[in-house]
């Protein structure tokens, strides 16, 4: 847990944002180039899920994974997030 949330703020950062903003759950919708108001999906039941998966797929393809790849990280976002965050090669796209 420890390392997602490292991670995490690492991925803020190169974002932009500051580390604290993984705080505001809108702010990642900012970072996946979707609008604010879409964090309303994630409280319907059942749809929340497959709104994550999308979310994080948005994200890792903003930050330069290829298609396959992050569609398969989605379904592990420790994973996703410690290589968006970590990975020097990486630069968000957005």
């Amino acid at each position: 847990m420890i390392m997602y949330l490292v991670g995490l703020s690492k991925t803020y950062e190169k974002a932009g944002y500051e580390a604290y903003d993984m705080l505001l759950p809108y702010r990642y919708m900012d970072i996946a180039g979707l609008p604010k108001m879409a964090c309303l999906i994630m409280f319907l039941p059942f749809v929340n899920i497959l709104f994550f998966i999308y979310i994080f797929n948005r994200v890792g393809i903003r930050f330069g994974l290829s298609k396959w790849l992050s569609i398969f990280l989605s379904v592990f976002p420790f994973v996703l997030v410690c290589l968006t965050g970590f990975m020097k090669a990486k630069k968000y796209d957005g």
